[in-house]
């Protein structure tokens, strides 16, 4: 997560407040704040460094790159939140090309006056879902917009994974004849979208 300034704050400061203020996201010492109480996670070293960028390192020769926009109200709800289920979908997109998923990079865009204790449970889900599907959230972004012109918190990934073969996966080598397999229900998803 970027902010402007660098680690002169200790994440011990208090942020002063129980709903995110329009300041939390300029880049200064409200964001370094924020994002040293909300987003930085003592697993990952990655985001401890507070760069611009990140770099990384892969095993296989091909790369494969994913990105999503995950909006949902309410951004909790009975088994998630829009945090696990931005790591989730973006995990997916690479595994369904054949890639092993390696990182992911996120951009939020938090509506002032969001509850942080909420936006601390959609952190903790994605930290929780990027543990269990062994993939680094290596760097970010956060930006505040005024309240009315949010939805609350909108997330942003990308999503990065290698493989060692080329991507032979695709919807156009389809022909009759082939099996499914099926790992779980069939049309849960499709009915939850629908609702």
């Amino acid at each position: 997560m970027k902010s402007a300034e660098g680690n002169n704050h200790s994440s011990s400061e208090p942020l002063g407040t129980e709903s995110i203020q329009l300041a939390q996201g300029n880049g200064g010492t409200l964001t370094k704040r924020l994002i040293d109480h909300v987003f930085k996670n003592k697993a990952n070293k990655d985001l401890d460094l507070l760069h611009d960028a990140a770099t990384v390192t892969f095993d296989g020769p091909y790369l494969s790159i994913t990105t999503d926009s995950f909006v949902v109200s309410p951004p909790t709800f009975p088994g998630g939140n829009v945090g696990a289920l931005s790591v989730y979908g973006t995990v997916n997109d690479l595994a369904v090309v054949g890639a092993t998923p390696r990182y992911i990079s996120t951009a939020f865009i938090i509506e002032e006056g969001f509850s942080l204790s909420t936006l601390k449970q959609i952190v903790n889900g994605m930290h929780q879902a990027a543990e269990e599907t062994k993939v680094a959230i290596v760097t970010g972004d956060t930006k505040v917009v005024p309240k009315g012109s949010g939805g609350g918190v909108f997330i942003n990934t990308t999503g990065v994974g290698d493989s060692r073969d080329a991507p032979i996966w695709d919807t156009s080598l389809i022909k009759a004849g082939d099996h499914v397999l099926v790992s779980g229900s069939v049309g849960d998803h499709g009915a939850c979208v629908l609702l």
